[in-house]
């Protein structure tokens, strides 16, 4: 009976609670607006005539993910709370196998001697790192920016990996465990078409196994060499596939198709920059206080940094001192281990400094916190476990809520684009981007007065992004001070030539000027939509309406229902017909 009641806690009671905690915590992130690749990867994708082939052509590594937002765009359309929840379903499975994957690694490394200690208080525990990556703030970002399912469907299937292989190597029978290795193999194929993250879960695999699951240093070394037998064979064939090493007849080996990596990064930065890259997200995992959507870190010297230098110091004493504990916590050495693991691939591969990266990497720092109290724990006198135990769940209890109540409102910020780059400039003042994006927000709102600080500020730390000048001129566009909106228009067509929108934002604001022939000849170069309807109400100004007919007809033409367009043509077409032009020209299909 006791037993039975036990399991029923395990596997029923504490999964069930597991979800409603999470569902509890993000249940005010349905209605949170759009954001940021939202855009481009999911509002600007025709997923109304989407088919399998054009899913896979779109994105042939992250096709899975993609086929999940079809999925998703066929049972709601574009309702916002039905993909947040898809999204908060997923983060509850994560959570669920996690809780698996805890209670099974704790407990093999705890399982010398054996006792009721063990039985009692790894599942408590497992528990306990359960919720608290259920309730982190860090994973804010990856559950409630909708296109981070990239992230949660990568991380799902590396823990079902994960988990498949302990399962695996904990079976019984031959025929469980063969089973269960085939679901490794189902979880890491699924994984090579969700995101590149997949990678790190032979990586995971490997290391459970020599850490914690073999006992003896034959097993250790045998595990070591087929380990690094399958990582050389594996990377061979992903330079392969890449066409970064060939065969002339000679092998050769060439990094030129990975160039397209460091389009926005120097590689003579970056990786230097890796290590306090790292300790940022470390301290993200520990103290999550001042959260932003995008972190921006001086990039330094290079290697011989001072920063940098410490920041490496730090993460080797930090593995030294693991690898000393390890033959009593073997935990703290593979979840410290699982950290910098998972949070490899976004460190090779050029990324921005966002919160997702360490999603997964999380896990690893909440198993070595735990896995090293549980060990302690063990050690003490029989008298003193259990008023130990109840003080620790008392402070997890403690974070745990102080992490749910962080997550809540964090949630909140998350509601609109306007309120998360406030959010950010409060938290990061000198970040151009983050005032710019704050100043372009505002515009949207149509709030220029409230906009013009953080544009210009935008403007004065980093004006050398044309982008920033154009924002800048947009608002003196809307402002009415069209010199000025001039003159930054012609400086960002400095930093980038030709582009159609700032030949159109200029050539708009030229006429305005009363340099007509100039401001013309400038929009008809920016041959876009817009600029033809703007040539047509200059034209219509100046009473020359037949060409103005003529410009809103170009944009009808290839845009039907522009409603600038359609209200010019009218409004032309009624100013034409006392010369003989009827209203009859106005048809049906021209109406909005």
């Amino acid at each position: 009976m006791k037993h039975s009641l036990t399991c029923v806690i395990r596997y029923g009671l504490v999964p069930l609670l597991l979800v409603a905690l999470t569902a509890v915590i993000y249940s005010n992130s349905l209605q949170c607006s759009w954001q940021f690749d939202d855009y481009r990867s999911i509002l600007e994708f025709d997923y109304a005539n989407a088919t399998l082939r054009s899913i896979f052509s779109f994105s042939p590594q992250r096709s899975l993910v993609f086929l999940s937002f079809w999925v998703n765009y066929l049972a709601c359309g574009y309702s916002l709370s039905g993909w947040h929840l898809v999204n908060i379903i997923i983060h509850a499975l994560n959570v669920l196998l996690l809780y698996g994957i805890a209670a099974r690694v704790l407990q093999r490394a705890l399982c010398s001697p054996p006792g009721a200690y063990v039985a009692r208080y790894t599942w408590t525990a497992a528990a306990v790192i359960a919720a608290l990556f259920a309730a982190h703030p860090l994973q804010t970002q990856a559950v409630t920016y909708i296109v981070q399912r990239l992230e949660l469907i990568g991380t799902l299937w590396v823990f079902c990996a994960v988990y498949a292989a302990l399962r695996s190597f904990d079976a019984f029978t031959p025929f469980s465990r063969r089973g269960w290795a085939a679901g490794v193999t189902c979880a890491l194929a699924a994984g090579a078409l969700s995101k590149e993250i997949i990678v790190v879960a032979p990586l995971l695999i490997a290391l459970y196994f020599i850490l914690i699951h073999a006992r003896t240093w034959r097993a250790r070394w045998i595990a070591l060499f087929w380990c690094s037998a399958i990582a050389l064979v594996l990377t061979g064939l992903i330079l392969l596939g890449f066409r970064a090493l060939t065969f002339t007849p000679w092998p050769t080996l060439s990094f030129a198709p990975f160039t397209s990596l460091w389009r926005e990064y120097s590689s003579a930065t970056y990786y230097p920059q890796q290590p306090r890259v790292m300790l940022l997200f470390l301290r993200l995992c520990l103290l999550p206080y001042k959260l932003r959507v995008e972190y921006v870190l001086d990039p330094g010297s290079g290697w011989g940094d001072p920063r940098t230098l410490a920041a490496l110091s730090f993460h080797l004493l930090l593995i030294t001192g693991a690898a000393l504990l390890w033959r009593r916590h073997p935990v703290v050495l593979f979840g410290l281990l699982w950290f910098y693991v998972f949070l490899l691939p976004s460190l090779v591969m050029p990324n921005g400094i966002f919160e997702h990266r360490a999603y997964g990497a999380l896990a690893g720092i909440l198993l070595a916190l735990t896995g090293l109290f549980t060990g302690q724990l063990r050690r003490l006198p029989a008298a003193l476990r259990r008023p130990a135990a109840a003080i620790g769940l008392t402070v997890a209890a403690c974070v745990l809520i102080s992490f749910a109540t962080l997550t809540y409102l964090r949630n909140i910020v998350w509601s609109s684009e306007l309120s998360l780059w406030l959010d950010t400039v409060s938290k990061s003042p000198t970040s151009w981007r983050a005032n710019a994006n704050a100043g372009r927000a505002l515009m949207d709102y149509g709030d220029y007065e409230d906009a013009r600080p953080y544009l210009e500020k935008a403007f004065a730390l980093n004006s050398n992004v044309y982008l920033v000048a154009s924002n800048l001129g947009v608002l003196y566009f809307n402002l009415q001070q069209y010199k000025r909106s001039a003159e930054l228009f012609s400086y960002a067509l400095s930093l980038k030539p030709n582009a159609p929108l700032l030949l159109y934002y200029l050539g708009a604001a030229t006429v305005r000027l009363g340099d007509f022939h100039t401001g013309t000849n400038l929009l008809h170069r920016a041959n876009l939509p817009a600029a033809w309807t703007a040539l047509g109400d200059v034209h219509y100004e100046r009473n020359e309406f037949r060409q103005a007919l003529s410009c809103y007809q170009r944009t009808l033409d290839y845009r039907t229902n522009d409603l600038d367009a359609l209200a010019g043509k009218l409004r032309t077409l009624l100013a034409l017909t006392p010369t003989n032009v009827t209203p009859s020209h106005i048809t049906p299909s021209h109406l909005p």
